[in-house]
């Protein structure tokens, strides 16, 4: 990853706990060293208090984000521990996570020693895919009261994933998810 250069500033992971009890998707800032925010009272917080591991996914399907929100992956990975890396949903990095700072609303960590376990070939998103994680920072910022979502641009990022090829399902239950609100 250090040969990488520039292509890192800003990456969405899936933040897997090391147990495999818990996933949530996460960016990471920066080329080296690797930054990331954690929102106070967001369930990662509690993961993090209690672990000095983390895992990283870099899915191979955007689905994963939708799943990881809705706490249908760690279900699934919790389920099959011995066969997690070897699955398909991705690349797999291992990160000690270090706290570096904190303001009013969320905790800054660095990840220190990102280091590959599986490398899968990765495959392209289509812009709809962009878009339905656009809407789940919008869904995760909004739930942990950062943010207050524009209904127009909640529209604009729907009908981004309608008119760029998006399952209908897959639009059906992100329109339900951002319902909840």
């Amino acid at each position: 990853m250090s040969d990488c250069g520039d292509c890192w500033r800003f990456h969405e992971f899936i933040a897997v706990s090391c147990s495999l009890d818990y996933t949530m998707p996460l960016g990471i800032l920066g080329s080296g060293p690797f930054f990331f925010r954690v929102y106070h009272g967001a369930g990662l917080e509690r993961v993090l208090k209690r672990s000095n591991c983390l895992l990283l996914l870099a899915p191979s399907r955007a689905e994963l984000f939708l799943e990881s929100v809705l706490h249908e992956l760690d279900a699934r990975l919790s389920r099959m521990p011995g066969a997690v890396f070897d699955s398909g949903y991705g690349s797999w990095f291992s990160c000690l996570p270090n706290r570096v700072g904190e303001s009013g609303a969320y905790t800054l960590y660095e990840c220190d020693r990102l280091t590959p376990i599986t490398v899968a070939g990765f495959r392209g998103y289509h812009r709809g895919y962009g878009c339905l994680v656009e809407l789940l920072v919008i869904y995760t910022k909004a739930r942990a009261g950062v943010m207050d979502p524009s209904g127009e641009v909640v529209g604009y990022l729907l009908d981004c994933m309608r008119r760029t090829g998006a399952d209908d399902g897959l639009v059906d239950r992100v329109y339900r998810l951002l319902q909840s609100l």
